[in-house]
């Protein structure tokens, strides 16, 4: 559908998208489903700044580049903005979740802080602890290159293991999803999946 071929959308359908982005968000879906979605709503002419744009409004986070869907020959070629958009889009999910929906949300289960607070206590603990368990008189004799090239390091360490902990969070939610498909599990179910 081609609703704004100029990508001028209306405040109010903008704001509609972007609700809906979030709600997709919360409910777990990758980041290539949101492009499809967004490039639904907007009609096959969207221009990618549009794209970045709702993407990056929505969920307060600099998308960066992004590729329409409909010009990836394979659907998993999209798979690097659930490697790099996705761990910003839950990191800053104070800032763009609603309080209602919050609850039991699979956000919840990550079991690790987003990386700007890890990138936080990093530099401050540099003071007192240095990182990568090098002792403090060890620390004290390495160059400041050294150093420097440590803190990349951890905070490297940091914010994969942050993305680990997204994606396997996402993985699990996504297959509950699929387990609900094939087994008709009520729809209410799906939201709290209970242990058997």
């Amino acid at each position: 559908m081609d609703d704004y071929p100029d990508n001028d959308v209306p405040e109010n359908e903008k704001r509609k998208l972007q609700d809906e982005l979030r709600n997709m968000m919360v409910s777990g879906c990758t980041c290539t489903e949101l492009v499809r979605f967004v490039e639904a709503c907007l009609g096959s002419k969207i221009k990618p700044l549009t794209l970045i744009d709702m993407i990056s409004e929505a969920f307060d986070v600099h998308a960066g580049y992004i590729v329409a869907a409909r010009n990836q020959p394979n659907p998993l070629d999209s798979s690097i903005l659930n490697a790099t958009i996705l761990t910003k889009i839950v990191a800053n999910r104070n800032a763009w979740q609603s309080r209602e929906t919050a609850e039991n949300c699979w956000m919840d289960y990550i079991y690790s802080d987003p990386p700007a607070i890890l990138l936080d206590s990093i530099a401050e603990s540099t003071e007192t602890v240095p990182p990568c368990g090098i002792s403090i008189d060890g620390w004290d004799a390495l160059p400041e290159s050294d150093k420097s090239q440590l803190l990349t390091i951890s905070r490297s360490y940091h914010i994969s293991s942050y993305r680990v902990a997204v994606l396997a969070v996402l993985c699990e939610q996504l297959q509950w999803k699929l387990h609900q498909l094939q087994h008709d599990i009520p729809k209410n179910e799906m939201e709290n999946p209970k242990p058997e």
